[in-house]
């Protein structure tokens, strides 16, 4: 059975501050379904020049860390702006692997 856990959330975070404009303490996650799903949320407030692209980017990077599973996604990311959600990405499901991207 998959399980995602602390380690695995905590490389995501390390992977999307390394590699975008986000540092470490503006992303922030939840484990959710029983250690199956990761929810992260970045903080953009601050960061002018974040494009669809970057966000996409980052969602690839997500997607190359968080086991997959079948039938079910394992991951999302949200972007938030002065509190409210404005884009969001998710994946991790094997039997539609571009759905969400």
């Amino acid at each position: 059975m998959l399980m995602i856990d602390d380690a695995i959330a905590e490389s995501c975070v390390s992977e999307i501050a390394k590699l975008s404009p986000f540092g470490k303490e503006v992303i922030s996650y939840e484990i959710q379904d029983d250690f199956q799903f990761v929810l992260l949320s970045v903080v953009t407030d601050g960061v002018s020049d974040v494009s669809p692209l970057d966000r996409k980017r980052i969602a690839a990077l997500v997607d190359g860390v968080v086991p997959k599973r079948n039938g079910e996604y394992s991951w999302m990311v949200s972007f938030t702006l002065k509190g409210q959600i404005f884009d969001s990405y998710f994946g991790g499901d094997l039997m539609s692997p571009d759905s969400g991207l």
